[in-house]
C-alpha cells in the first residue's frame, strides 16, 4: 500500500485542503477491486456489495465525520482514487454531522 500522499486518501485530502467547505459523500470508482477492506471500516453501513464492485449509498454516507478524522474507505483501500469524493452529493460539514445525528440518534 502507498503513502497517503500517493493514494486515494492523499488525494481526497488534497482536494479537502482545496475546497475546505466542500464536502460529498464518498464514490467507489470503477477501479474497485472488490477485497471487501472497506465493508467493515464504514461507521454508517454505507458500503455494500455491488455487482461488480461495491457501492456507497450517499443516504449514508458521512465521509466518517463524527467518527475519525478521515474516510475509513479510502485509508483502508489498497487500490489508488478508488474511494473518492463524489460530485453529485455535495454537503456542508453540517449537514454531513446531522445526516451522522439521524443515523446515530443514541451516539
Amino acid at each position: 500500500m502507498e503513502s497517503a500522499s500517493g493514494s486515494g486518501l492523499g488525494l481526497l485530502l488534497a482536494k479537502k485542503e482545496m475546497v475546505k467547505e466542500a464536502w460529498m459523500s464518498i464514490l467507489i470508482a470503477d477501479n474497485c477491486i472488490s477485497c471487501g477492506a472497506c465493508l467493515p471500516e464504514c461507521p454508517n453501513d454505507a458500503i455494500s456489495e455491488g455487482d461488480p464492485i461495491y457501492v456507497i449509498d450517499p443516504d449514508l454516507c458521512t465521509e466518517c465525520i463524527g467518527f475519525h478524522d478521515e474516510p475509513q474507505c479510502a485509508a483502508v483501500c489498497p487500490i489508488d482514487e478508488c474511494c473518492i469524493p463524489d460530485p453529485n452529493y455535495v454537503e456542508t460539514k453540517e449537514q454531513l454531522l446531522a445526516k451522522k445525528d439521524r443515523i446515530h440518534p443514541n451516539g
